[in-house]
């Protein structure tokens, strides 16, 4: 499917519906055609990087996985610029449909950066890319559609699973007390952090026709450079295109459960607990 914006013909490959919902993949289209700069992208490099995040979009869906080993800056800027898209789109399947439901998994070392101040931060990234702009945009996009989906309150339950505290306390004062505020935001530290390879995030979204569809972003927090980053899609935990990936995240939820046994804890932690089993069960 041809795409004229701005004079320039832009190509995107619709692939068949039992790969990604049909609406879905036309809101993450409509976002890459019709966003003026995307996230990853300044002024000056709006218009190639359109090029790549396109490219990026037809070969995850049209194949179900996409990688990229590149310097740090140009990993972030198309997997956690295609991340932040992909979370921008299912904020508006939620507000669209009602019935719909998302649960958002983040495996990290350090509880989510989106999450840890209202707005981006130098700390937030390694000195390689502390002020890099384009990188930068990516976190500000994500700080607006994590708290949107703790606002959606019951449709969507998020997750996050790290090894190590924020080494700023504000940082880590300010998840803790989203902690508090928001029900439907959990989190469980391990003991250890997770493997390089599962640093991410992991979406399981169902539409109001039950149509279910897996997520994962690959890559390492904007404060540790990353060598390689990928992302992936599917119907199910079993599909091959998602199943290979999930093994390890479920490998890591069993760490964090064992880290996390209730005995002795309060009413909430034994319900976090409980809803940390539902979602091992919703990726095996």
């Amino acid at each position: 499917m041809n795409i004229i914006t701005g004079g320039t013909l832009q190509r995107v490959t619709r692939t068949p519906s039992h790969t990604i919902p049909q609406q879905l993949e036309k809101e993450i289209d409509k976002l890459l055609i019709d966003t003026p700069i995307l996230p990853g992208a300044t002024a000056a490099t709006a218009k190639s990087h359109r090029k790549e995040m396109l490219q990026c979009k037809n070969t995850l869906v049209s194949s179900g996985s996409w990688s990229q080993q590149q310097n740090d800056a140009k990993n972030r800027d198309i997997a956690v610029g295609m991340q932040a898209v992909i979370e921008t789109a299912l904020m508006n399947g939620l507000i669209n449909d009602p019935k719909s439901q998302l649960s958002v998994i983040v495996h990290t070392n350090n509880p989510p950066t989106p999450l840890c101040s209202e707005e981006a931060s130098k700390s937030f990234f390694h000195p390689g890319v502390r002020d890099n702009l384009a990188v930068e945009s990516t976190v500000t996009s994500r700080i607006k559609t994590n708290n949107m989906f703790l606002r959606l309150g019951h449709q969507v339950l998020f997750c996050s699973m790290y090894g190590t505290k924020r080494e700023s306390s504000e940082q880590q004062m300010h998840f803790d007390t989203m902690c508090a505020t928001h029900p439907n935001l959990l989190a469980f530290q391990a003991n250890h952090n997770p493997p390089v390879d599962l640093s991410g995030a992991t979406y399981i979204y169902t539409n109001g026709q039950n149509e279910k569809t897996i997520i994962g972003v690959r890559i390492t927090q904007a404060n540790i450079p990353s060598e390689k980053c990928s992302l992936f899609i599917g119907n199910n935990s079993h599909d091959a295109r998602t199943g290979k990936h999930l093994v390890s995240l479920s490998d890591y939820i069993r760490t964090v459960r064992e880290d996390n046994m209730p005995e002795g804890c309060t009413v909430n932690s034994r319900r976090d607990f409980f809803e940390l089993i539902n979602i091992q069960n919703m990726i095996s």
